[in-house]
This record gives C-alpha cells, structure tokens and sequence, in this order.
C-alpha cells in the first residue's frame, strides 16, 4: 500500500521477480497501480535463487534501461507516503540520496528511531559502519555504469555494503533527505539488523561478515580507500582472535549490549574493537 498511496505518481515501478508466483493480493497492487497511473514493469530475474543473484541481475538490468534516476525499494519494507516524492527532489540537486530508517517488530509493530543520522556520507564515513541499504537510497541511473566490475562478476557477492561503497569510492557524497522514512522490518533472521542485544553468535557472524567483505573489497579500491580497508581488516582480524578468549567475549558483549540499550547501532557498528578496548 505504501507504494500506491505514494504523493506522486512520476515514476515507472520495475518489479524484479525472484520465483515468486503471484497471490490475489498482488493482482489487486498491480490494480491499484494502473488505477493510479503508474506504470508497472514486470521482469524475471533469470537464474532465480540467491537475494545475491537477483541484486546483481537488477544492477546489471537498470544499467540498460533508459531512465534518469533508481529509487530502491525492498518487498519487506514500506515506506512515508512522501518518499518517492522526496528522493526524486533530491536528485535533483545531489547523485546519491538516502533517507532515514524507522526499524519496527514484525509481530508487534512497535517502532522505534536511529540515532542521529550523517547529512552527508563518505566512502570512510561508511567503511565501519552501514546506513546505505536497498530500501532507503536512491541514485542517477548514469552512475550505475561506474560500479566496480568487480561488484557484479560474483566477486563480492551484491549485498548493499559493497555496492554502496563501489558508488562513494568514484567520490560520490551519500546525502541525506530528511522528514520521510522507511520502515525496516526486523526479523531474527536479520544479519545485520538494527538489534538492541547481540549474543555471541550473532558477534561471530558478524566479525567473519566484516573479515569477508574488507577482503574482497581490496580488490576492486585503491588510493588512501585501500589503506583505510587495510587498517580495518587488520583491526577486524585482531579482533576476531582476542574475542576466542570467553572472558574477552563475555566483556565485548557487556560493553555492545549496554550501549544498545543507550542507542540502536547501523548495520555492522557493533563489530568494532573499541568495544574490547572501552573506547566509547
């Protein structure tokens, strides 16, 4: 519904589909789209499969079509009623926007803000920690052919964090666009969610996250980037090998999950070893 009930009707809505088969419910959205005026594109993704296959194939499509700018969306989520709106505006001015993110329970609906959040996003700015995701940034569709080749050959896989970083590598500023939101639905399965406790698992899983994607961004960067995802790697590195120690990793989750309590992080901010070092 929040896509139909959008402020503004000016755009093409592509719909990317991954092996989904269709329900009643979807065929009145496509209703209640052409009722609106919108004009909707359906293509299948082929070799469906992997969230990382159909990422790659919708970057390696978009770059093709004859369209000015790319709004992303994700069928998880919903969206302010102005986001579109908003991030079209915005574009207008800047090459790359992102909008907040309002986090809520899928079974509660309970919803709760980000802390404060950067009006304006760097390559380093996003080296540590993620704001930029696939359901609140936008970009000039002209840029999407400088995405590093590396980033849509398998080599990394297309999660939002490399492809994001491809984009402010070439010195593009992520901008941000206030006063309208997306709400990220949080599930356990999230691997990077805005949580307010972490256990040891999800530590580990993030720490060999990090480890995976500072790797293969090592070799697509260069120039002070590469030396800035060195220093982070090694730092990642030392920290995975200080936290085999259970009284290490009893301390880093005290000190993660106290904050949490305090503030919700970005993606991927609570693998940091000031946690280790209580450099808050």
């Amino acid at each position: 519904d929040s896509i139909v009930n959008q402020s503004t009707n000016n755009f093409e809505l592509y719909l990317f589909n991954n092996n989904y088969v269709g329900s009643a419910e979807f065929s009145g959205f496509l209703a209640a789209l052409d009722q609106k005026g919108i004009n909707v594109k359906m293509i299948d993704v082929l070799q469906a499969g992997t969230s990382f296959a159909a990422r790659e194939f919708v970057i390696s499509t978009l770059k093709n079509e004859n369209v000015d700018n790319v709004i992303f969306t994700d069928t998880d989520d919903y969206y302010d009623n102005n986001r579109f709106e908003m991030l079209i505006d915005g574009l207008k001015k800047n090459d790359f926007v992102f909008n907040g993110l309002t986090p809520f329970l899928s079974d509660t609906k309970e919803k709760y803000s980000t802390s404060s959040v950067p009006v304006k996003i760097s390559f380093l700015d996003n080296l540590k920690k993620n704001i930029l995701g696939y359901n609140n940034t936008a970009v000039k569709a002209k840029h999407l052919h400088k995405i590093s080749p590396f980033i849509l050959d398998g080599t990394p896989k297309v999660t939002d964090w490399p492809l994001y970083q491809s984009l402010l590598a070439i010195g593009l500023k992520a901008i941000f666009i206030p006063n309208t939101t997306t709400y990220y639905r949080q599930y356990d399965q999230n691997t990077a969610g805005l949580r307010r406790q972490f256990t040891k698992e999800q530590i580990k899983f993030g720490i060999s996250v990090k480890i995976n994607q500072y790797t293969k961004c090592l070799l697509w960067v260069s120039g002070e980037e590469k030396e800035s995802v060195e220093l982070e790697l090694r730092k990642i590195e030392h920290l995975k090998k200080e936290l085999d120690s259970e009284e290490a990793m009893k301390k880093y989750l005290r000190q993660v999950n106290k904050t949490a309590e305090e503030k919700i992080f970005y993606w991927w901010e609570y693998i940091d070893l000031k946690f280790l070092e209580n450099k808050l």
